[in-house]
């Protein structure tokens, strides 16, 4: 079993690079030893073996044609599970006689099973390579348009990647090998090739484990090279289907764009709520809102098709009603199930005004209206998922008195990563309340940070200037209802051309399924989106700022296309793939995650929780760090007491489970001590509180998303549910 070389990731939270709340190495992990158990624990008869120090259970991955046997004999009699499927994780139950000293021919055995009820046999140690840390990556969004990156590049040796990746002519070499894939070639030691159809984990659930990888200091921002193994749950290859680009149908399949045509554009539809402000402030915007949908109503009620696959929503949120109880409500979905265009006007008329109460300040609780629309609404099932965040102030923070959610704006993206909605943020600015402009801006800035774009889709007005706010509301809502009509009337549509198009009638490449006349022709049935669009914006729809606006709504839409339009990926194979894009190291291929169950997510909520707790006692008592976390432990555990001599920081504790303590990663929190804390400036333990809080939060919500869970293996118990944890989102 390879060694881990080192892994670092940069990062800094509270502007102090000290205590950084995100992961920031990965540190060497034990290499093998020959004849030992380097330190995996396997005394327990019929439970998982685990590793001594994680306290994670150990699983190994099957090597392709493999087979269980019924006890340590591979005699062909003797098989308990012919073919086991490559590289889906088992879980290991003992290890007998278990050698590396020749790693091309290992020796010994493991006892096996799919779950962690019941081994289903034994494998020999040539046959599997073990899988530790739980630690996996997942494909980045591969963008659109210009910003687009290259698919991955998967090679048959580290040596070869490294040739390409560290040589002097790495961009025109990597360009050399994608120019021959495209032309049907195997260029030499490229195994395989990542799809340009996007595999989302979120959807199409894969593990991609990483075996080894090595750092790389050649670029800008730091760069690892890592051996991975692939492998699908329910699938898996035979000599007909393999996903190398030896095989020929895999690597045309593997070339082919993402383009929304046939029963996929016909069957689109598209979910558009709205969460708005209805503080006393936006009492204008509120009634330009019910203007924009009403105008835009009577476009789309001209077209039952169109009419029917659009649905709209509204969530409103104003302040904690603990301050101001005559507010009515925190957030309220006025909208559970969304809404046909006319119906979704009625309700706006009757039910949606701003508050005539002022709140106690400026900021609002605009994370609770998001948290409200994510969780509390009914998703059109395969819909394309669109938010509007609408507002003229910043949300509280966790860790005020006035946050209900305890979330960020970060966490929040997290979220709708995890549901697939896109987020446009329209940020209305009165110039009485400046000072709340830039914390403002940098949450909608977040929000609105969709996977695949370029830049957030952030829309800014002057609050003085109503009618402008009122044009993108339009523009948002008309052009995804375009493309719908569009996609449904028989139109190719594009995600790529898409994205750099102001009308959605420029993205279509092609009239399949378009009357014979062409384009005049569709215009001549009623399908003129240009004129449709120009119609609801009046003399504004020329104006080049209202292109620009255009063109970013097509952009988000269009990588929203991408998430919808999916594929699949590679499987049953061991490869060595850089985590950037081969021609442009600027942009992320492969982002490192980590597998968590129910139970260690438990855990960690736990722990988190004394930790948060402790720095708040810290602040209000003015305690030193410790002193306030053995406190806290005392109220909530038996009360044994920190020993201070051998503890010289929260790792050595004990209290953070011992998964996350050892993991091939450091976290800064975990060096927090006395010290540490008394260096922070006050500011700066408010902003790491924060940032804890919110991350505890949303680990209690991705417990709480069944949806969010996979399944490792069919044959496994519920219990033995994952969730692929981005590295960013640990403590």
């Amino acid at each position: 079993m390879p060694s881990l070389a080192k892994l670092s990731l940069r990062s800094s939270v509270a502007g102090c690079a000290l205590l950084a709340a995100v992961p920031t190495t990965l540190l060497n992990a034990l290499p093998a030893a020959a004849g030992t158990s380097y330190q995996i624990q396997c005394q327990e008869t019929g439970k998982p073996c685990r590793e001594t120090e994680t306290l994670l259970p150990l699983r190994v991955l099957p090597r392709p044609s493999a087979s269980i046997f019924k006890s340590k004999d591979s005699a062909p009699g003797n098989v308990a599970v012919e073919n086991v499927p490559a590289f889906r994780p088992l879980f290991v139950f003992a290890r007998e006689g278990v050698d590396y000293t020749d790693p091309t021919n290992p020796k010994g055995w493991y006892q096996v099973g799919g779950g962690e009820a019941t081994p289903e046999g034994w494998m020999p140690a040539k046959d599997v390579m073990e899988w530790r840390q739980a630690l996996v990556v997942a494909y980045t969004h591969p963008g659109v348009g210009r910003e687009a990156r290259h698919p991955v590049l998967m090679f048959d040796n580290q040596a070869a990647l490294e040739q390409i990746a560290l040589g002097k002519d790495r961009e025109s070499e990597a360009g050399k090998i994608y120019e021959a894939v495209e032309k049907g070639e195997k260029p030499k030691s490229v195994v395989s090739i990542e799809p340009k159809r996007f595999a989302d984990i979120e959807d199409n659930f894969y593990v991609l484990p990483v075996l080894d990888f090595k750092s790389v200091t050649k670029f800008d921002d730091e760069t690892r090279l890592l051996q991975l193994a692939a492998a699908v749950p329910g699938k898996r290859s035979d000599e007909t289907n393999q996903t190398t680009l030896g095989n020929a149908a895999y690597a045309q399949a593997s070339a082919a764009k993402a383009t929304l045509s046939g029963d996929a554009a016909k069957g689109l539809r598209v979910d558009i709520v709205f969460v708005m402000d209805l503080t006393g402030s936006m009492g204008p915007f509120v009634e330009s809102t019910k203007t924009a949908i009403t105008d835009l109503t009577r476009a789309i009620t001209k077209d039952p098709m169109l009419k029917e696959a659009v649905r709209f929503g509204i969530v409103g949120y104003r302040d904690d009603l603990r301050v101001e109880p005559k507010l009515e409500f925190v957030s309220k979905n006025f909208t559970p199930t969304l809404l046909q265009d006319t119906d979704f006007v009625s309700v706006i008329d009757q039910q949606v005004r701003a508050s005539a109460v002022s709140s106690d300040d400026y900021a609002e609780e605009g994370y609770a209206g998001v948290k409200t629309a994510l969780n509390e609404t009914a998703w059109t099932d395969g819909a394309l998922r669109f938010m509007v965040m609408v507002g003229d102030a910043s949300a509280h923070e966790p860790g005020h008195k006035q946050s209900t959610t305890r979330l960020s704006a970060a966490e929040l993206r997290h979220m709708a990563n995890d549901q697939h909605v896109s987020v446009f943020s329209v940020h209305l600015k009165a110039q009485r309340y400046a000072k709340d402009h830039p914390k403002a801006e940098e949450q909608f800035s977040t929000l609105a940070n969709n996977p695949g774009t370029s830049a957030p889709a952030l829309f800014s007005f002057d609050a003085d200037k109503p009618d402008e706010y009122a044009t993108v509301v339009k523009q948002i809502s008309s052009q995804l209802s375009e493309l719908v009509d569009a996609a449904r009337k028989g139109r190719e549509v594009v995600p790529d051309t898409l994205s750099e198009s102001a009308t959605v009638l420029s993205s279509a490449s092609s009239t399949a399924g378009a009357p014979a006349g062409g384009d005049a022709e569709l215009k001549d049935e009623g399908w003129n989106p240009e004129a449709r669009q120009k119609e609801l914006l009046g003399p504004q729809a020329d104006r080049p700022e209202v292109k620009e606006q255009a063109q970013k709504i097509n952009e988000v839409a269009a990588a929203a296309l991408i998430n919808y339009l999916g594929g699949d990926t590679v499987r049953d194979l061991t490869f060595w793939a850089m985590d950037r894009d081969l021609i442009d190291p600027r942009k992320k291929a492969l982002d490192v995650r980590v597998l968590v169950s129910k139970t260690e997510l438990n855990d960690l909520i736990g722990a988190l929780q004394k930790v948060t707790d402790a720095l708040s006692t810290a602040e209000v008592a003015q305690l030193e760090f410790f002193t306030a976390l053995q406190s806290v432990m005392a109220q909530t555990t038996t009360g044994t007491p920190i020993d201070f001599e051998k503890a010289q920081k929260l790792s050595q504790t004990e209290l953070m489970p011992k998964w996350i303590e050892k993991l091939p990663y450091r976290s800064a929190i975990m060096e927090m001590n006395n010290a540490t804390y008394e260096a922070l400036t006050p500011d700066e333990r408010v902003t790491l509180e924060q940032s804890l809080q919110s991350k505890l939060q949303y680990y209690v919500e991705v417990n709480a998303n069944v949806d969010a869970w996979k399944v490792l293996d069919g044959r496994g118990a519920d219990t033995a549910k994952v969730y692929a944890l981005p590295l960013d989102a640990l403590p």
